[in-house]
């Protein structure tokens, strides 16, 4: 009987941990890289049927948590996102200029608000909310600190996270 009690109060904290999912969690999108392959081209701006990428990533995962931050390298790219956004984000610039995702990372986790963070890419266009969500219950039900997904191959997704 204890056992059955113990194992629905570990359920109802689970369910309420994913409950406050939106209060707990911000969600970072790292947009500062650079875009050797693209010709320098601003990677969120670069179009997609008409659309900047950045826009795809955001309309696809807003809704997941309150806060939105975006990482940039430095103040164009901060002017360039504002002029194609029409969203509630805050967009930040690089903390230091050393050109590395960890750095986006770094600054977006200084500026968050949350507990925990959802990480995205900004060259993702078809990113999906639920693959977020089904992170955070692994991340839940498992009692772990993050979730990093790895492909069949092998391949690891470090940029697409929840930790």
């Amino acid at each position: 009987m204890e056992g059955r009690r113990a194992e629905k109060r570990d359920t109802l904290e689970k369910l309420q941990a994913l409950n406050n999912l939106r209060d707990a969690s911000s969600l970072i999108i790292l947009a500062g890289g650079s875009s050797r392959r693209l010709n320098n081209t601003f990677k969120p701006l670069f179009k997609l049927d008409g659309i900047p990428l950045i826009r795809y990533v955001v309309n696809s995962l807003d809704g997941l948590c309150d806060e939105m931050i975006i990482c940039v390298k430095g103040k164009s790219q901060r002017d360039a996102l504002r002029r194609v956004l029409e969203y509630r984000v805050t967009i930040v610039e690089d903390a230091i200029s050393i050109q590395s995702p960890l750095v986006g990372l770094y600054t977006g986790l200084a500026h968050s608000r949350g507990k925990y963070a959802y990480i995205a890419p900004c060259d993702m266009p078809f990113l999906d909310k639920l693959v977020y969500e089904r992170m955070w219950r692994i991340l839940v039900e498992k009692g772990v600190e993050i979730i990093i997904p790895v492909w069949p191959n092998g391949f690891v997704e470090p940029l697409v996270c929840v930790g």
